[in-house]
C-alpha cells in the first residue's frame, strides 16, 4: 500500500486537531464552507468511478515479543489466537473506499489463481463489490503483503508479488470491460503501484479511449510509467515520488516541487502529499496549502489510496478540486487513526469536519 500523508512512528503521536467553520486553504485568502462539504458527501451514493490497478491482499498478523530466537538473534513474535486480519490493498483499497463511501466503483485488475486470489475475491464479495473487472491469470501470483505487528509497531513484512507484465489475454479482458464502463463513470483512477498491470500497450489503449470520452484520468502514480501519464487531469504523488519523479533531493520548496512537476508531466493540476504537512494542491497554476489533520496514529498504510479514491469520487459527485482535496485530507486523517489498511464511511468523515 502506498504511504502518502504520514510516515511511520514507533509510538502513537498526537498532535493538535485543527477545528474548523470553515475550511482554510492557505493561499492568502480561500476558505471552505462546511456546508458544502456535508452537499458533497450527501452526493457521495449518485457518483460512479472506475479504478484501474494493481490489485493486492493485505494480511496483518497481531502478536507481542517475549523472547528472542535460539535459532537466530532475532525476535519471537507470538501471534495470538485468531488476531489475523485480511484487507484489500492497492487499487482494490481504492474502490473499496469508494464504495465504503457510498459511491459505485468499477474496478480493473489481475490476480493469480491461488489461495490469496480467492481471498481477495470473498473479501470484495463480502463488501457487496463487483468482481466481473477482475481477471485472473493461472501462472501469476496475487500480490501479497504480509506484516507482522506488535504494540502498533510493524516488526516485518513479506511481499509476495511480481511486476512481469500481464498477458495479451488480460490486457484484452481488462481493455474489454474498461469499455463497457465508460458510459457508466464520471472519472477514472488509475493506482499504480508497478506489479505489472499497466503495460505500455493497456496504457496507451486506455488512455486514448478516456481522452475520446473526455473522462477526466487522476493518477497514483510510479516513476516507471510517468511518461505515459502526461496530460492527465491530476497526478497525486507522495513527496518522495515526487523527488524521484523530478531526480531531485529534498532540499527545495513543496510548492516549487508542484511547479516543475506540472511542467515536466504538463498535467492540469497537481495534488501533492507532505506527510505532517499536510497537501499542496496546484490548481490553475496556484498553489494552496492544506494543513494536516493531526490525530493518534496507529498505521499509515494504505492513506494514499484513501485520498485519491475520496477526491474521485467528491469530483464525481459535484465538489470543486479544491473541496475534493479537503475531503480527501479530513479521509486520510481518520485512517490513519485505525489500525492496518483501512477505509472510511459517510458517517465518519461526516462526524469529523463537524468536530
Amino acid at each position: 500500500m502506498k504511504k502518502s500523508v504520514l510516515p511511520v512512528r514507533n509510538k502513537m503521536k498526537k498532535t493538535h486537531l485543527s477545528r474548523y467553520s470553515a475550511v482554510k486553504i492557505s493561499n492568502g485568502t480561500s476558505r471552505i464552507n462546511n456546508g458544502k462539504l456535508f452537499e458533497t458527501i450527501k452526493n457521495f451514493k449518485k457518483a460512479s468511478v472506475l479504478v484501474i490497478g494493481d490489485l493486492m491482499l493485505d494480511e496483518f498478523l497481531f502478536g507481542k515479543i517475549e523472547r528472542i530466537s535460539p535459532e537466530a538473534p532475532v525476535p519471537v513474535v507470538k501471534i495470538k489466537n485468531g488476531e489475523r486480519k485480511l484487507s484489500l490493498g492497492g487499487a482494490a483499497n481504492v474502490a473499496y473506499n469508494i464504495k465504503t463511501l457510498g459511491g459505485k466503483a468499477f474496478l480493473a485488475g489481475v490476480i493469480g489463481n491461488d489461495l490469496q486470489g480467492k481471498e481477495l475475491l470473498k473479501l470484495m464479495e463480502k463488501s457487496d463489490m463487483d468482481t466481473s473487472g477482475i481477471i485472473t491469470e493461472n501462472k501469476r501470483p496475487t500480490t501479497h503483503k504480509l506484516r507482522a505487528i506488535v504494540h502498533w509497531q510493524q516488526v516485518i513484512r513479506l511481499d509476495r508479488e511480481t511486476n512481469e507484465e500481464i498477458s495479451s489475454f488480460s490486457n484484452k479482458k481488462i481493455t474489454d470491460y474498461i469499455k463497457k464502463c465508460i458510459p457508466k463513470v464520471n472519472y477514472v483512477v488509475i493506482s499504480d503501484y508497478d506489479k505489472g498491470l499497466l503495460t505500455k500497450k493497456l496504457l496507451s489503449e486506455t488512455l486514448n479511449i478516456f481522452k475520446k470520452s473526455k473522462i477526466p484520468v487522476l493518477v497514483d502514480p510510479t516513476l516507471k510509467n510517468m511518461q505515459y501519464y502526461r496530460n492527465a487531469y491530476l497526478i497525486k504523488p507522495n513527496l518522495k515520488e515526487a523527488l524521484q519523479i523530478l531526480a531531485k533531493t529534498g532540499d527545495m520548496s513543496k510548492t516549487k516541487i508542484v511547479h516543475e512537476l506540472k511542467e515536466r508531466l504538463l498535467c492540469e493540476n497537481v495534488l501533492l502529499t507532505c506527510g505532517e504537512e499536510g497537501m499542496i494542491l496546484l490548481e490553475n497554476n496556484q498553489a494552496s496549502h492544506i494543513p494536516s489533520l493531526g490525530k493518534e496514529i496507529h498505521d499509515v498504510t494504505g492513506a494514499g489510496d484513501t485520498v485519491i479514491a475520496t477526491v474521485a469520487l467528491a469530483l464525481s459527485a459535484g465538489a470543486s478540486l479544491k473541496e475534493a482535496a479537503v475531503l480527501s485530507n479530513f479521509a486520510a486523517g481518520i485512517v490513519v487513526g485505525k489500525p492496518g489498511t483501512s477505509a472510511v464511511t459517510c458517517k465518519e468523515l461526516t462526524e469529523t469536519i463537524k468536530h
